[in-house]
């Protein structure tokens, strides 16, 4: 697959209200969570929120944010082109950039920790690949000027915007070695002093002259060399170096990284001086930095762009306002054009920021999205999508807090009924849909998606009123019960009176760990809306004192679970959710590997229950053409994989907020999308099957999780209506209080009023 390149056109601006009056945007209270802002302004109407102080004596300003139009390019994942050993496991741990290159180290390891390997890896942007060195053990060897070299472990990025390395002739001096794709290219100088003098961590840096310069952790000191590789200097650090900058070769190298408090500090290579340090606050500890011609230093960490001009500090560009949410930054440089070029880990993957400062960015439409409950996952798709449209913007919109949920719903409530508010609306605002759809508030979005029979079965479902669709689910979870195929066979299907014949003659003693009498009624009873024996909810009739209906009583309390004693189970529950996969895993070793994942008693079909997050379109949205554009995008196949990938430890790197983190990714609603969540689990869990005796994902494994995603249908939508009175009329038969007859008659009488009011 060829890398992506995108060009996308930002501007930090407060982000407007559009059509829904009163409600708040994102940005108005979680800055760190916006993901991006509306366009078409010009620099001088650039906005002043976020943008600092005003200048004096604490080296800030509140001059307006700056434009950047910024082009993004995407990487193919490098460990992915190794050609790995037998149980070998490796990733990246650094990254470079040199003018158009980009090299990135790696480090494998196989067996219990016990053999190391290291690669370094250069990217050809010709044939859209990374040529991989083998730097393991003097691997790598190559010929200059009709000599043997060895090397390749380790590669530098010289401020002159070209790759070194190490080369070496065994037993004899080691040289600094130019290089690139195609290996090494010029022995620069020998480099003897240097290893004996050295010992231990150290890294290496060059300036525009080719000049080397050592960093010693342990001895906070970095050893300055002339163009022949000769000590000159020597100059104590009081703190963590992590780069060096310069502006034009001849003039001074200033390091930068972090003083002994892990405050952000630079200072020069020349006169070993402190040059900024008070000044630096607003920057985060882990940044990368660099010096334009002019002396202006640009500085940025995965939050902000900063510019250091004369000791003010200044933010000049706002990463996660604008839609780069990024989890780390290797590198940043500047392209002799005057743009900023940031190398850093988005998306999964590594990602090349180039940006050029312009005076007017071209307008987009404003689309706005209300949800009630934030969703890191979601986030992340939408700036995605913020930054590849052209066209459109989508801003979300939020509760302030969990105080305010109930009247944030209010005001978007509200505001449909009067024909306006958000022109998205997430399904947790949307508490009576059917309702909805009869008052026209909603409008159809099935020309959106193609095939059924390319989503999740009953994932689609879910949103559709009468047949018609009016929403478009984006992520889904499942609630099933497996059993022992000792007990179940082969069957596809279990109806209620196969169930409850199965549980009889098993000899297990309940039928499943902390589920009540009740649980046992709404589960595995009444959830089943195609069983019209106890409810018809189409005609609006129950039966429920019946005798075979007694009967079910009398089973659900033989078999309940009541928390005295730990008792042989039939049934094991799970709910898959959040990237669950291991559930399946856990499920076979219940069942000692011998697992039926069919799902709960059902009339006709299965018992496996998909619900599912979605976004509906409001009716007469002037931007309806570009909603349904982010739909397209948020349920394509590339979007889902990146969708349900996301998890916790992600979020946590890209600085998300924990007002965030309700909801990481789901499973994907599209089918194809299962086979990279499926390979990435199986790797996850490569270790633990190896050393921990865990058992692998097995072929029977997959297919009962293909069985689910085949076979699930939506869940009774009018059950979670019924568990309170359910419950207030059953308890007392199940504690001995009355008998099941009297039970019975007055669920009876209470579930028929409430069908009749429904």
């Amino acid at each position: 697959m060829k890398f992506r390149k995108i060009v996308t056109t930002l501007v930090l601006v407060s982000l407007l209200l559009g059509g829904c009056t009163g409600l708040k945007s994102t940005n108005d209270r979680m800055t760190e969570q916006s993901v991006g802002a509306t366009e078409g302004q010009t620099a001088e109407e650039g906005s002043t929120e976020d943008a600092g102080h005003a200048a004096g004596q604490d080296g800030k300003t509140d001059e307006p944010e700056v434009l950047y139009s910024v082009e993004e390019v995407a990487f193919p994942d490098p460990i992915s082109q190794i050609d790995l050993r037998e149980g070998e496991k490796c990733w990246y741990y650094d990254a470079f950039q040199a003018g158009d290159m980009v090299a990135c180290s790696d480090r494998g390891y196989s067996g219990n920790y016990e053999n190391w390997y290291f690669y370094t890896q250069i990217y050809d942007s010709t044939a859209d690949e990374w040529v991989t060195f083998d730097a393991t053990n003097n691997n790598y060897k190559a010929e200059v000027d009709g000599v043997t070299y060895y090397g390749m472990q380790n590669v530098y990025r010289s401020l002159d915007d070209k790759l070194y390395t190490n080369a070496y002739i065994p037993d004899m001096e080691g040289y600094l070695c130019e290089t690139d794709q195609n290996g090494f290219r010029h022995i620069l100088y020998a480099i003897p002093e240097i290893e004996q003098e050295i010992g231990g961590d150290y890294e290496w840096f060059l300036d525009k002259e080719k000049r080397l310069y050592l960093y010693s952790a342990e001895e906070k000191t970095v050893r300055c060399y002339d163009a022949e590789g000769t000590l000159s200097r020597t100059v104590e650090v009081p703190g963590t170096v992590y780069g060096i900058m310069q502006g034009n070769a001849g003039e001074d190298v200033y390091w930068y990284g972090t003083n002994l408090k892990l405050r952000p500090v630079i200072g020069s290579l020349s006169t070993g001086e402190i040059t900024a340090e008070d000044n630096l606050e607003e920057l985060a500890s882990d940044y990368k930095a660099v010096m334009a011609g002019d002396g202006t230093v640009y500085l940025a960490d995965t939050q902000n762009l900063f510019r250091l001009t004369d000791g003010i500090l200044r933010k000049v560009f706002g990463f996660v306002k604008n839609g780069y949410i990024m989890s780390f930054m290797y590198d940043m440089g500047q392209t002799e054009e005057g743009s900023l070029s940031l190398l850093v880990e988005m998306d999964n993957c590594i990602t090349r920021l180039s940006m050029t400062e312009v005076d007017f960015l071209p307008e987009k439409q404003e689309i706005i999205y209300a949800d009630l409950v934030g969703n890191a996952a979601l986030a992340k798709s939408i700036a995605r999508f913020n930054r590849r449209s052209e066209k459109y913007h989508i801003t979300l919109q939020l509760p302030e807090s969990i105080d305010d949920r109930a009247s944030f719903s209010q005001e978007v409530q509200i505001a449909l009924g009067t024909g306006k508010g958000p022109d998205l609306i997430g399904n947790a605002l949307l508490t009576d849909i059917d309702g909805y759809v009869e008052k026209g508030y909603l409008t159809e979005v099935g020309d959106i998606v193609g095939e059924s029979s390319l989503y999740v079965n009953g994932a689609l479902d879910t949103c559709r009123v009468n047949g018609i669709l009016y929403g478009i689910a984006y992520d889904c979870s499942f609630d099933l019960v497996a059993y022992s195929k000792d007990t179940v066979g082969d069957r596809q299907t279990l109806s209620l009176p196969d169930f409850v014949g199965l549980v009889e003659r098993s000899g297990a003693e309940i039928v499943q760990e902390n589920v009540s009498g009740t649980g046992i009624i709404l589960n595995y009873v009444l959830a089943d809306e195609k069983n019209t024996d106890y409810i018809d909810w189409k005609n609006g009739k129950c039966d429920l004192s019946s005798p075979d209906f007694l009967k079910i009583l009398e089973f659900a309390k033989k078999y309940a679970d009541t928390g005295r004693a730990e008792k042989d189970a039939f049934a094991y529950m799970t709910f898959m959710g959040f990237d669950e996969l291991r559930r399946v895993k856990e499920i076979f070793s219940y069942f000692d590997g011998k697992a039926s994942l069919i799902g709960y008693p059902k009339e006709n079909g299965n018992g496996i229950y998909v619900s599912t997050d979605s976004i509906y379109l409001r009716a007469g949205s002037e931007a309806a053409e570009g909603a349904k554009e982010f739909l397209r995008f948020l349920i394509s196949e590339e979007e889902q994989e990146k969708y349900a990938s996301y998890n916790f430890a992600q979020s946590q790197d890209d600085g998300m907020s924990t007002t965030m983190l309700a909801k990481e990714g789901a499973f994907p609603v599209v089918k194809s999308a299962y086979e990279g969540m499926i390979r990435a689990a199986e790797e996850r869990d490569a270790d633990n099957v190896r050393y921990l005796g865990e058992l692998p994902y097995t072929e029977d494994m997959v297919e009962q999780i293909y069985y689910i995603i085949d076979h699930a249908e939506p869940r009774n939508a009018y059950i979670n209506q019924l568990e309170g009175m359910v419950e207030e009329e059953l308890e007392p038969y199940f504690a001995g209080d009355i008998s099941a007859e009297e039970a019975a008659e007055k669920l009876q009488n209470r579930v028929q009023l409430y069908l009749n009011e429904r």
